[in-house]
C-alpha cells in the first residue's frame, strides 16, 4: 500500500552461510584466523574450531590427493566420521599421542604457511634473518635448539672438543652475532662431541665414551656417565635417555639418577655394526646402524618389535641419520637419510618404508621434520627444505658451498640451524617483534 516501505534486510555476519565463509577464509592467513577472526563471534569460533574447516582450507590451497597427500600416510580417521571417536582397530599409539585421534589440522596449516613464508618467499620477507658465525675451529657435528625461560638457545658441539651456547633470539635481533654467544665450554669432552638432547639438563655425548649432564643455568657439569665405547647419538623422552654406541649397543639411562653412579635401565645390541642414530619416544626406541638395519624396540617389553634393512645398491647402503625424536605432537612417521643421498619415509606403526627419494648427491648427514616441512643436509653442501607431503616437493634449497660437509641440522619454532665442516654455524629465522 501507498506509504508503506519495504522491510530492510539486516546483514549479520552470523547468518552468512558456512560455505561462503570457507571461501573467504581461504584467502586469510591461518594465524590471523586463529588469533583474530575466531574471536569475532561464537559463530566464527565454532567454525574455526572444527578440524574439517582446516582440512578443507589446506586441500583448497595445496591439494590433498595423490602425491600431494598430507599427512603422507593414511593414519588418521576423518573427523567427520564416528564423531571423532577412533575406530576399534586404531592402535593404542594414537590414543596416547593424539588423544581422540584427531590430526591437528589447524596447527599443521599454520606451520605449513609459516614455512612457505619463511623459505619460498624469503627474498621478499623483510623479517627473514640469516647469520653465520665462526663458532669452532673444527667440524660442527651437532647442533641443538632448546627453550629455557621462554628463550631459545642453541648448543653447538665440535671436533675441537668444545661446546658453545648461543642466544637465538639475540642472533636474530642483533647486528653483531658474536654478542649473542652466552657460553664457551672449553674442553667439554676429551673427544669429538657427537650429539645433544635436553631433559631438565643439557646432555652431550662424545667419542670419549662419556655422557655429560650440564646445568642449564650455570652450564657446570652435574654428572658424567662413562661407557666402554665411543658414543655417537643420544635422545631423551619421559625420564629416559637412549644412547647409541660404536660397539653396537643401545643403552637406556634414567636421567633422574646421578649419572656417575647410575646403572643402566636396559642395554641391548640390536645391530652388527655401530649405532649411528637413536630416537626415543614414550613407546619405542628406534635405532639405525651401519649394518644397514633400522630396529624398533619396545621400551616396556624390552624386546625388538620389528626391523627392516635398506636395499643394497651398487655399494652398501646404510642409514646415517633420522628424524624420529619426540616433539610436542608426535607424528607416527619419520624420515631416514642414507649414505648415498637418499631420504626414506617410514611408517612407525607398520615399521616399513613407504617411499624413497633421491634428493642429494652425497651422504645425507641430517634430517628433521615437523608439520610444516622436511629439512635435510648433506655432504654435497646443500640444505633442502621440502613440503611435508607424499611427494616432498621443494620449497627452497640453500647452496652453502660445493662439497662442503653439513653434518647437522635442527629446527624449532621456525628457527633453523646448521653446522658445517669448517666450524661455521648458520642460523635462519624471523626477526623477533620489538
Amino acid at each position: 500500500m501507498e506509504g508503506e516501505t519495504e522491510p530492510v534486510l539486516q546483514l549479520n555476519l552470523d547468518t552468512v552461510p558456512v560455505e561462503v565463509l570457507l571461501q573467504i577464509f581461504k584467502y586469510v592467513d591461518a594465524t590471523d584466523l586463529l588469533r583474530r577472526v575466531a574471536l569475532v563471534s561464537k559463530y566464527f569460533h565454532n567454525i574455526l574450531s572444527n578440524s574439517m574447516t582446516w582440512k578443507i582450507k589446506q586441500e583448497k590451497r595445496w591439494g590433498g590427493a595423490g602425491d600431494r597427500k598430507y599427512p603422507p600416510l593414511d593414519l588418521f580417521p576423518d573427523d567427520d566420521e564416528n564423531d571423532g571417536e577412533p575406530p576399534s582397530s586404531t592402535p593404542s599409539y594414537y590414543g596416547i599421542n593424539f588423544g581422540r585421534c584427531s590430526f591437528p589440522w589447524s596447527r599443521a596449516c599454520v606451520k605449513r604457511e609459516e614455512q612457505i613464508r619463511l623459505w619460498s618467499e624469503s627474498s621478499v620477507n623483510p623479517r627473514m634473518v640469516h647469520k653465520s658465525m665462526n663458532s669452532h675451529i673444527g667440524c660442527i657435528d651437532s647442533v641443538y635448539l632448546y627453550m629455557k625461560n621462554d628463550k631459545m638457545l642453541l648448543a653447538c658441539g665440535s671436533r675441537d672438543r668444545n661446546i658453545s651456547i648461543w642466544s637465538v633470539d639475540g642472533l636474530l635481533s642483533n647486528e653483531d652475532p658474536y654478542t649473542s654467544k652466552l657460553k664457551s665450554l672449553t674442553a667439554a669432552h676429551e673427544g669429538w662431541v657427537w650429539d645433544f638432547c635436553v631433559q631438565d639438563d643439557l646432555y652431550s655425548c662424545s667419542w670419549d665414551t662419556s655422557v655429560k649432564a650440564w646445568d642449564l643455568e650455570t652450564y657446570v657439569v652435574k654428572g658424567c656417565y662413562k661407557t666402554t665405547a665411543a658414543l655417537l647419538s643420544i635422545s631423551s623422552s619421559n625420564n629416559l635417555l637412549a644412547i647409541g654406541a660404536f660397539n653396537r649397543k643401545v643403552t637406556l639411562l634414567d636421567p633422574r639418577e646421578d649419572l656417575k653412579t647410575s646403572k643402566p635401565v636396559h642395554v641391548y645390541s640390536p645391530h652388527t655394526r655401530s649405532v649411528l642414530s637413536v630416537g626415543l619416544d614414550c613407546n619405542y626406541v628406534i635405532s639405525c646402524g651401519e649394518d644397514g638395519v633400522c630396529v624398533k624396540h619396545d621400551i616396556r617389553t624390552r624386546s625388538t618389535v620389528n626391523s627392516f634393512k635398506l636395499e643394497r645398491g651398487d655399494k652398501p647402503v646404510y642409514p646415517t641419520c633420522m628424524s624420529f625424536r619426540e616433539t610436542t605432537i608426535n607424528l607416527p612417521y619419520f624420515y631416514i637419510g642414507d649414505n648415498v643421498g637418499g631420504i626414506h619415509l617410514v611408517d612407525l606403526l607398520k615399521f616399513e618404508i613407504v617411499r624413497s627419494y633421491k634428493l642429494h648427491n652425497a651422504p645425507v648427514r641430517g634430517v628433521f621434520h615437523n608439520m610444516g616441512s622436511v629439512v635435510s643436509c648433506s655432504k654435497d653442501g646443500k640444505l633442502q627444505i621440502r613440503d611435508p607431503t607424499l611427494s616432498l616437493n621443494e620449497i627452497s634449497t640453500v647452496d652453502v658451498g660445493d662439497n662442503l660437509d653439513l653434518p647437522s641440522v635442527h629446527s624449532l619454532n621456525n628457527a633453523l640451524v646448521c653446522g658445517d665442516g669448517n666450524g661455521i654455524v648458520r642460523v635462519w629465522g624471523e626477526r623477533p617483534y620489538d
